[in-house]
């Protein structure tokens, strides 16, 4: 559907199981689907997001709001996430 109505390549594969190429894309879009990535496996997931980038890096994330405050896989997740990043 997202082909037909952009006339984009479109890719889609399971998280656990990346085959992507390094330096190949623009951007990364990510709707509401890093929630389904088990905390632990989540760095990797990221990196391998990370390094198919092409260039200035670009990724869009939606993440739900999380009030009055996280439960705790969820705070897990944002603690894998802040991890990630070093």
């Amino acid at each position: 559907m997202a082909h037909a109505h952009t006339g984009c390549e479109i890719w889609q594969q399971d998280f656990l199981k990346l085959d992507l190429p390094d330096h190949r894309f623009d951007g990364v879009f990510a709707n509401a689907s890093l929630f389904h990535v088990p905390s632990q496996e989540l760095p990797r997931v990221l990196l391998a997001l990370h390094a198919t980038l092409n260039g200035p890096d670009r990724g869009v994330l939606s993440l739900r709001a999380v009030f009055p405050s996280p439960t705790e896989d969820e705070a897990r997740w944002m603690a894998a996430i802040a991890g990630s990043k070093g």
